[in-house]
Parts: C-alpha cells; sequence; structure tokens
C-alpha cells in the first residue's frame, strides 16, 4: 500500500492511539489472565500501562495523505538492541494491504529475518504472522508501568 504518510504521532494523536490500544488489546489478546480482568478495571489499569510504554517509546503513525489527522494505523516500539515491540494497531478497513509491514519496516522489525525482538503484548494477529523464533515474548516489560 503507498497511499499513507508515516509520521511521528503527536500529542493530539495520542488519545486515538490509547482508546485503540485499550480495546484492540482487550479484544485481540492471548492472555486468559487480561481477559479476566472486569472491564470497569481494565480499561484504566490498561490506560496506565498504555501511556507508560508510550512514554519510554516511539509512536509512528501511518496517517491518510490527504489529511494526515485520520490515523489508518500505528506501530510503538523502543529504539533498543534488540528491538522493543509493544504495540501495533491497524484499522480493520486498511488490513491486509501491506500497512503493518510498512509500520514494522519504519521501525527497523521485519518478520522475514532472524533479528532478535521482545514483544510485550502477544495478540492473535501477530501469532498468526508467526513471529520468527528469535523473536520472544516479554510480558516484564510491562512490569515498569505505573500499576
Amino acid at each position: 500500500m503507498s497511499e499513507f504518510v508515516l509520521r511521528e504521532a503527536g500529542q493530539p494523536d495520542m488519545p486515538y492511539v490509547l482508546s485503540s490500544w485499550i480495546s484492540s488489546y482487550r479484544d485481540h489478546t492471548l492472555s486468559r489472565l487480561v481477559r479476566a480482568i472486569p472491564s470497569p478495571e481494565y480499561h484504566p489499569r490498561w490506560n496506565r500501562i498504555a501511556q507508560d510504554l508510550i512514554a519510554r517509546s516511539r509512536v509512528l503513525l501511518a496517517a491518510a495523505p490527504e489529511d494526515e489527522s485520520v490515523i489508518l494505523g500505528w506501530i510503538c516500539f523502543e529504539e533498543s538492541r534488540p528491538r522493543r515491540l509493544h504495540y501495533l494497531h491497524v484499522k480493520r478497513a486498511f488490513q491486509r494491504l501491506g500497512l503493518a509491514r510498512a509500520l514494522m519496516a519504519a521501525a527497523d522489525i521485519d518478520l522475514r529475518d532472524e533479528t532478535p525482538v521482545l514483544y510485550s503484548h502477544k495478540t492473535t494477529p501477530l501469532e498468526a504472522c508467526r513471529p520468527p523464533q528469535s523473536w520472544t515474548f516479554a510480558p516484564w516489560m510491562l512490569l515498569g508501568a505505573r500499576p
């Protein structure tokens, strides 16, 4: 897909990033423990976790070229070695168009090579992509987040 603009997320983008992260993770998590958290507790708790991860990470957006305030997808990652991938979200209407792969490439993450990556959120879409064996699920990265 080439009909998008990659840009850094700004403060006006954060409400969408946070709300899409929180609802998407609730819908797609592989963790029974997370699914067992009652909704009134889950939303504020995961909002704080996501805010903490965003504060120490980079968030890149894929936006519509005609209106860059229209977010098509985003990625939250730390520029460390190995890379730390926290979350990737693409709006349903723009899935399967190469947008997720483009966001990962912009973050210097490639599903096709064996470069190690740590990831903090295990979801059904990520598992469907079959991450390489060099990728490590590291939920401990959430422990630095405020409870």
